[in-house]
């Protein structure tokens, strides 16, 4: 963000007031659990797809590949989550 010419956040508090993404309060587990991040995790990657679609309307290519390697992990991370669901609770 520096070398963009923007000042960076630094209070977690400041990011929760615009976060999408909200804590609750509690430790969920399980099945319960699995599906809080696998939630996170989509609203994340959709957020991260129009990022990179704007980075690369303006060619910065540094930012579009940063997202486009942070897509392929947490992509990955999805796609273990749901197979790990549907076999353990499918029952």
């Amino acid at each position: 963000l520096l070398q963009l010419g923007a000042t960076p956040e630094n209070r977690f508090s400041e990011y929760l007031k615009v976060s999408s993404i909200k804590e609750t309060g509690n430790q969920p587990t399980g099945k319960e659990g699995v599906e809080t991040v696998l939630n996170n995790l989509s609203n994340l990657i959709k957020q991260e797809r129009e990022l990179s679609k704007l980075a690369s309307e303006i060619d910065d290519n540094a930012t579009v590949g940063l997202i486009d390697g942070f897509l392929e992990g947490q992509e990955k991370t999805v796609w273990m989550l749901v197979s790990f669901l549907d076999k353990s609770y499918k029952k």
